[in-house]
């Protein structure tokens, strides 16, 4: 591991698999004193049949339940004794686990890494506790008005599906699930082969230290199972956004919250539209002075929270708008956003707020990539998606390059013809009132 003896500074990435099918993605970032490992998974809830429903989910829990060598709480106090922070999380098509430590301990979260993920055992016991845990999170979820709106929204947007239904599954089906169901899921869809070890951070100094890594990592993972029924390779349907639908959904709450939402583009760092449509996302909603914030809340005070989103999956992608607002006055801020989409869609958009945005997403990006998490996450996902690494100056010449009109017109191009989804939720009286 880096040391302060040597004078000499590698900056590059690294990839090259394993015998077993295993990608390993390095990205050295000297001058830093941390690195994040992580594993990189192609499933989540896009892969289950309706009656795995929230699966992947629950063997992302249990996989800190213990292993072979370690018990529960040897594993987080194995990381926790070293300052480090580990953690875990699941999509629609990606898991993955990962670990941010100090560069001297990177070994430490590399054996801890291959552990949970090859070794996990599902404990009775601690399957029987955790299937309480993850009960109590849908049902929190279902108590979250962002939560309950996300996944309301998703099924009206995509329909019964699994891209439509809920990550964590249902009380029914995780009520149902037995130990052996949970284990049949780990075993189908987790091994080496599709999965991605990345690692970002400062990792080396020297090209001797270099390879030591290398050996290090091949030691550690080359022996682990390979075969997996993960891999965007193994999709086969597509879902389109609903056009021209409004769906109500009953929740007793103070207030009304929507999201409207159209079709998106699918994940890939080099579609010609993506750069635009990022620019256009900024300027729409992304900041306390992006178009929408400024008319919803700065001028007609009809909320506290608006914001834009673009979610990219392999096939297909979802764009939206999300506003939390009176019920009293949620037709009237569902109107006034329609009312300045359709202003974009018409190209009424200023040369100075495209510029502002471009600046203002170019300056996050290059924020966000001060975090080795977010460093070794980008790589993963772009070498899980499109089997290439994208570099951050790529992507920030890409948008630097967007032109006024590409902007301008990007609305009319992707979405002509398509009025999207917009679901709602609140009290019993908004759903007979506002339809």
């Amino acid at each position: 591991m880096p040391t302060n003896m040597q004078a000499t500074v590698i900056t590059e990435k690294e990839v090259f698999s394993l015998e077993n099918g295993l990608t390993v993605l390095l990205e050295n970032l000297p001058g830093r004193k941390s690195a994040t490992a992580g594993l990189y998974n192609p499933v989540g809830s896009r892969f289950e049949s309706e009656d795995r429903m929230g699966y992947s989910h629950f063997v992302e829990h249990m996989l800190f339940k213990g292993t072979e060598r370690r018990t529960y709480s040897d594993i987080s106090r194995e990381i926790d004794r070293l300052g480090g922070y580990m953690n875990a999380s699941t999509s629609r098509e990606i898991t993955s686990y990962y670990i941010s430590i100090s560069s001297r301990h990177l070994p430490v979260a590399l054996d801890v890494l291959e552990d949970i993920f090859f070794h996990s055992t599902f404990p009775d016991k601690e399957f029987e506790v955790e299937k309480k845990v993850i009960l109590e999170e849908i049902k929190m979820g279902e108590d979250s008005p962002d939560d309950f709106l996300f996944d309301c929204f998703y099924k009206d947007a995509f329909g019964d599906n699994p891209l439509g239904r809920p990550i964590a599954g249902t009380l029914d089906s995780i009520g149902q699930s037995s130990r052996n169901q949970l284990l049949d899921h780990y075993h189908d869809f987790y091994g080496s082969e599709n999965t991605v070890l990345s690692i970002a951070g400062f990792l080396y100094e020297t090209e001797a230290q270099k390879q030591n890594l290398i050996s290090q990592i091949k030691k550690q993972f080359e022996n682990q199972k390979s075969p997996s029924k993960s891999g965007f390779s193994t999709l086969d349907d597509s879902y389109t956004v609903a056009s021209d639908k409004r769906k109500y959904h009953n929740k007793d709450l103070e207030q009304a919250h929507f999201a409207y939402g159209l079709p998106g583009l699918p994940f890939d760092l080099h579609h010609e539209d993506r750069a635009a449509l990022q620019v256009f996302t900024h300027l729409m909603g992304g900041s306390m002075s992006s178009r929408l914030f400024r008319k919803l809340r700065e001028e007609r005070g009809l909320c506290y929270s608006v914001g834009t989103f673009h979610t990219s999956y392999a096939l297909e992608g979802i764009w939206g708008v999300y506003c939390g607002t009176s019920p009293a006055r949620l037709e009237e801020a569902v109107k006034v956003m329609l009312d300045e989409m359709e202003k974009a869609r018409s190209g009424e958009i200023s040369d100075e707020e495209i510029e502002e945005s471009k600046n203002g997403i170019i300056g996050i990006k290059e924020l966000q990539h001060e975090s080795s998490m977010k460093r070794a996450s980008y790589n993963a996902q772009s070498w899980l998606y499109k089997g290439q690494l994208i570099s951050l100056e790529e992507e920030l010449s890409a948008i630097e390059k967007v032109t006024p009109e590409e902007v301008k017109t990007i609305a009319s191009k992707l979405w002509k013809g398509h009025t999207g989804t917009l679901t709602y939720i609140g009290s019993k009286e908004l759903g007979n009132t506002f339809t």
